[in-house]
């Protein structure tokens, strides 16, 4: 199921194109462009381009329209859409028209499908979900292997993120040198002056005799 991934503003014409902004959350993977076209412009077609805030081509495509009567027989096509287009961020859509009129775009929806979790809350209305941690490994639970979708599931709404109080973070993990690399560094001139001192006494000492 595709679901609204952010949002389009007015269309306007620059040169031989319509131009589209569009802003995508952080973090929210675009997958579709869906462009809704006045339902009675027919027989068009259209090549599509994405671009990101520094003017780089992310995707491409086409849309169009073909309705006709041939021979007595209705033929209709539509595609009003492009995909995949995995973005997020400030987007321009640009509709290449050439010498054609331009498109009556009713709208332009950035969409992404829709990710689901099912689980058992055991009689239970207030649950907490968490997340953030990228070194947990993907989680593997039994309920997955023998889980069997129920049409009469309640669905559940996500409240308002909140830093979470009581977290405290992982420890350092990473290794001694790591951590420490100033006293690694500082050690190792300490290292060197010794050795350089050493070296002009010897010098020094063979002028000497």
């Amino acid at each position: 199921m595709w679901v609204s991934a952010g949002t389009c503003g007015t269309p306007y014409q620059r040169e031989t194109a319509t131009v589209i902004a569009c802003a995508v959350p952080k973090n929210v993977p675009l997958q579709r462009l869906l462009f809704q076209v006045d339902p009675g412009q027919i027989n068009f077609y259209r090549s599509v381009s994405v671009e990101n805030s520094q003017d780089i081509q992310l995707a491409g495509g086409s849309i169009s329209r073909v309705r006709m009567n041939r021979r007595g027989t209705l033929v209709s096509n539509e595609e009003l859409a492009i995909s995949p287009v995995v973005a997020s961020g400030e987007l321009t859509v640009r509709i290449e028209n050439g010498d054609n009129s331009p498109l009556a775009i009713v709208s332009v929806q950035p969409q992404t499908l829709e990710h689901r979790v099912y689980f058992d809350p055991q009689g239970r209305t207030l649950l907490k979900l968490y997340y953030g941690d990228s070194k947990l490994p993907t989680p593997e639970y039994d309920y997955a292997r023998f889980f069997q979708k129920d049409a009469s599931a309640a669905e559940a709404e996500l409240g308002a993120v909140a830093v979470n109080a009581a977290y405290t973070g992982r420890p350092d993990d990473r290794p001694w040198s790591e951590r420490h690399r100033l006293v690694l560094w500082g050690a190792m001139l300490i290292a060197m002056g010794a050795l350089a001192v050493l070296a002009i006494r010897g010098l020094w000492s063979g002028k000497t005799i």
